[in-house]
């Protein structure tokens, strides 16, 4: 590995990035291979935890560990607690240095992943691991949670250290601000965010903000102030994500009012901002950045009563959650012509013109912004509609009309239950379109010939559901899918296809051969003996998704252990 250039090393790190364990190995091989694994590990441990270690016991005592592990970095913020915890006469355990500053890594920090693990590392752990590199080892995690995750011990420590106030800000200041120039990402409540004020200035790096509020009743001013402070000292924030549980359905129509603002204001300047007539209005936020290139509010309820007051014109990625509420009808078709430079949007279908300013045709948005998009169309890679196909199926053929060069991504969900006559598809050339997924009515309906103009499709998925009309013609679909582009490595149908065998071991053979993936879990067909008279005509197959019963499931297994032994079958277990 040493006669290996460090872009090869990162390559073949690549694979293992999802093992805690085997990066842990690494950090113990040579320095080249610490220094690349500990930065993987380290700049944002909580979260890397939280997704890769699936026990909740084992997770928790390996992320106390490494908050001991950072806590030992920062003695200034040990001596902080530990005056505070002077008038209790509670010695906090003792925090050894490591002779490596691994929190000159940490880059990424979210206030919610630590507010169960402050108490547990400061309280009395017998583990002689906790101020040395965390193990990340599972028999020596299981020794530690056996002892730390039970609800007596998460109690004991409260006992243990009464009288201590304000340690979880001090915590926080002590990790952010001990290499603040790092910090990339802040995940915060937006209430708590002022607690972060006096590093503002430091932040230098910071790109990305994601905040949750906890109550409507708590005003969001001072997360306006540590943004619009920021925005005047540097100009790296770009990314917002807001979170916000429940929806409020108010009258939209007092408040729908044009955004003004211009692409080329300056972006230094703060906005004047439009005050909120209720406590579900999170947009000051998002017009406290400026120009956000992300605005992410997927998880904001009734984000879609604000939209009209963000700021859309330098935006990148709009992503909103994926829901109709009552106000979406009232959404003016046109109020997505301000989003000049958009790559990603994810959005619900509220609108069938909702992309007609982009085609240049007649709309009921405003001619001056149909004209001023139409000298100017974003290179949008990335479409994400969810709806009903009256509102989706025309949104889709505009947006496909006008964004056919560039896109490279399609997705569509609509219901099971409300079928629909209109047909997606298109006659324009997608020469970057590599993924399709489609599911519900939409992909019922969906003109399969339109897959011969998509000639660098990679992933293909179409769940079609289970009311077929009587229309439907198994055959003449099959024959369709065939046409398909050779550059297809990844298949997944679902729903009642009816499929005879004989598309699996004739017509659509050809395609399945170059298949990386295949699932046909949910698919009305085919029978195990037929899967089992073709798997070993799939050299390329790496995974494959089937049902059967559990006789059926030892069949298959045995068959691929002799015909494919590289080959993962991943099989549902049905009835007898």
């Amino acid at each position: 590995m040493d006669s290996l250039p460090e872009e090869c090393i990162v390559q073949v790190l690549a694979f293992v990035t999802s093992s805690p364990r085997s990066l842990h190995a690494l950090l113990l091989t040579n320095r080249t291979l610490f220094r690349l694994s500990a930065a993987i590990l380290y700049h944002n441990p909580f979260e890397y935890l939280e997704r890769h270690v699936a026990y909740i016991q084992d997770r928790q005592a390996q992320q106390v560990k490494v908050l001991r592990l950072f806590l030992a970095c920062i003695p200034d913020t040990l001596d902080a607690i530990t005056t505070s915890s002077a008038t209790s006469n509670t010695p906090l355990p003792g925090f050894r240095r490591p002779t490596i500053d691994y929190l000159s890594l940490y880059n990424c920090h979210f206030e919610k992943l630590l507010q169960f693990l402050i108490t547990p590392a400061l309280s009395h752990i017998p583990s002689a691991t906790f101020a040395s590199v965390p193990t990340f080892s599972a028999q020596q995690d299981r020794s530690v949670s056996s002892k730390q995750s039970t609800p007596q011990s998460h109690a004991q420590p409260r006992q243990l250290l009464p009288g201590l106030t304000g340690v979880h800000e001090k915590i926080h200041l002590g990790l952010v601000g001990h290499t603040p120039q790092h910090i990339h990402t802040i995940g915060y409540s937006i209430h708590g965010l002022s607690t972060l004020l006096p590093l503002v200035d430091q932040l230098s790096r910071l790109v990305r903000l994601e905040l949750y509020k906890k109550s409507d009743r708590r005003e969001i001013s001072t997360a306006t102030d540590f943004i619009l402070a920021h925005r005047r000292i540097h100009q790296s924030l770009q990314e917002i994500k807001i979170k916000s549980a429940g929806a409020s359905f108010v009258d939209l129509a007092p408040r729908m009012k044009k955004n003004t603002s211009s692409a080329h204001d300056d972006q230094s300047d703060p906005p004047t901002l439009i005050q909120p007539k209720d406590q579900s209005d999170l947009s000051p936020l998002i017009q406290a950045m400026g120009q956000p290139r992300v605005i992410d509010v997927s998880n904001w309820a009734d984000a879609d009563l604000y939209l009209h007051l963000f700021p859309l014109e330098q935006c990148r990625v709009l992503q909103m959650r994926q829901g109709l509420s009552r106000s979406a009808s009232s959404l003016p078709a046109d109020i997505l012509s301000r989003l000049f430079n958009a790559k990603v949007l994810r959005l619900p279908a509220f609108h069938q013109d909702m992309f007609s300013w982009a085609t240049g045709r007649e709309s009921t948005g405003s001619a001056e912004a149909i004209l001023e998009r139409g000298l100017s169309l974003p290179s949008i890679v990335s479409i994400n509609l969810y709806g009903i196909d009256t509102h989706m199926v025309p949104a889709f053929a505009d947006a496909i009309a006008a964004f056919h060069p560039t896109l490279q991504t399609l997705i569509g969900l609509s219901s099971f239950d409300r079928p629909s006559t209109l047909v997606l598809g298109w006659s324009q050339s997608l020469p970057r379109l590599t993924h399709i997924d489609l599911e519900g009515t939409i992909a019922l309906r969906f003109n399969l010939t339109c897959l011969s103009h998509c000639t660098v499709i990679r992933n293909l998925r179409l769940n079609i559901g289970r009311k077929i009309p009587e229309s439907w013609n198994p055959s003449l679909k099959a024959q369709q899918l065939a046409q398909v582009s050779p550059s297809l490595r990844s298949l997944d149908i679902a729903g009642w296809w009816r499929l005879p065998d004989s598309c699996f071991t004739e017509t659509l053979l050809p395609v399945f051969q170059r298949l990386w993936r295949l699932n046909v879990m949910w698919c009305d067909g085919p029978t195990v003996d037929v899967l089992l008279q073709f798997v070993d005509k799939l050299p390329s197959l790496t995974w494959l998704g089937i049902i059967a019963t559990q006789q059926e499931h030892d069949l298959v297994l045995e068959q691929c252990a002799i015909s494919n032994p590289f080959l993962e079958i991943d099989v549902h277990i049905k009835d007898q």
